[in-house]
């Protein structure tokens, strides 16, 4: 039989899949059923979250979940929080961190190694941004929130252009001063495959990207026009949705 260890190291070699995280929660229920019930709660909850589902014992799920995590997330957590500023729980294992740019870039192979890490809110990012966005630690990075960071059309044009965001869904850049030469750069990239929404707003430019999920939403003339010019992007189609803003696990378009 497997040792909690090399279950965690399975974790941490695919972050993405649900099979070792299940594997892991039936071996801890030993020792702390506690963390099991939550690895599994949460991964329902996750799934739910991706297909678009909102059953009747959802409110439950996450009243559980709220108080799974009240009781014991700092201990969970203690192996991760002293490198990181601020993290967070999804299907059981810490996922979302948040830190200084800086210190991410330093550190970014230790925190992948003690956390199954996908989501990213950095901060002070301006200073280093050409190094950061020139990082190979971002190509597993789903989901990046950058926002009140004071960027510029500079650092979005370097964003842009990196090769290591082919992983990106959600990416939040609000409250910065990028104006319509960094929004042409997204627009442009075709380095952003996956990237299924946008926060844009308070920004120099204006915000193009839908406001609503529902049937009545239209691209806005910015939109139309961005998309005329470089091709589709699903950031900026308004379509129906399940739910605008979607969660930032749960892009999946």
């Amino acid at each position: 039989m497997a040792t909690l260890e090399a279950l965690l190291a399975a974790v941490l070699a695919a972050p993405d899949d649900e099979d070792p995280r299940l594997a892991y929660s039936d071996a801890v229920a030993a020792t702390d059923v506690a963390r099991a019930e939550l690895i599994k709660l949460q991964i329902v909850l996750a799934r739910w979250r991706r297909n678009r589902e909102n059953p009747s014992t959802r409110p439950q799920a996450s009243a559980r979940q709220a108080e799974l995590l009240d009781k014991h997330a700092t201990r969970w957590a203690a192996s991760i929080a002293p490198h990181v500023q601020g993290w967070s729980f999804l299907r059981g294992f810490v996922e979302v961190v948040r830190l200084d740019a800086a210190r991410f870039i330093e550190t970014a192979p230790l925190l992948y190694r003690t956390a199954p890490i996908l989501h990213l809110d950095l901060e002070n990012v301006k200073p280093v941004a050409a190094e950061l966005f020139a990082s190979p630690h971002l190509a597993r990075i789903q989901s990046l929130d950058l926002h009140q960071n004071e960027l510029g059309d500079a650092e979005a044009k370097l964003l842009a252009g990196s090769p290591h965001l082919g992983a990106l869904r959600w990416l939040g850049l609000a409250n910065n001063k990028i104006g319509e030469a960094g929004l042409e750069a997204l627009a442009a990239s075709t380095h952003l495959p996956a990237l299924g929404y946008l926060d844009f707003r308070w920004n120099t430019a204006g915000d193009p990207t839908p406001q609503d999920a529902d049937e009545y939403s239209a691209d806005s003339p910015a939109a139309v026009a961005l998309q005329a010019k470089f091709g589709k992007r699903p950031w900026l189609t308004a379509k129906p949705r399940f739910a605008w803003p979607p969660e930032r696990d749960a892009v999946v378009e």
